[in-house]
């Protein structure tokens, strides 16, 4: 996938997920053209539950109330 080809959510979605206190630290995986989002303690859960709707997405993940989710150095994800 090349960089210009990957979207973003809306700017309120972003909002309205960095303003849930209850879920502070907890990952979101969110289907961006549906603007749907799964919930999950770790990157693996939230994306795992997203694929049960969304099938072969791709997923713009965020760790709520943090400005990173996380970071990767050398990393393969197969799911």
């Amino acid at each position: 996938m090349k960089k210009e080809e990957v979207i973003s959510p809306k700017n309120s979605l972003l909002k309205k997920l960095h303003s849930l206190k209850n879920e502070k630290g907890e990952i979101a995986a969110i289907e961006v053209k549906s603007g749907k989002w799964f919930l999950g303690i770790t990157t693996i859960e939230a994306i795992q539950k997203a694929k049960e709707i969304f099938l072969g997405s791709i997923f713009y993940i965020i760790r709520i109330g943090y400005r990173t989710a996380g970071m990767l150095k050398k990393a393969i994800i197969l799911l």
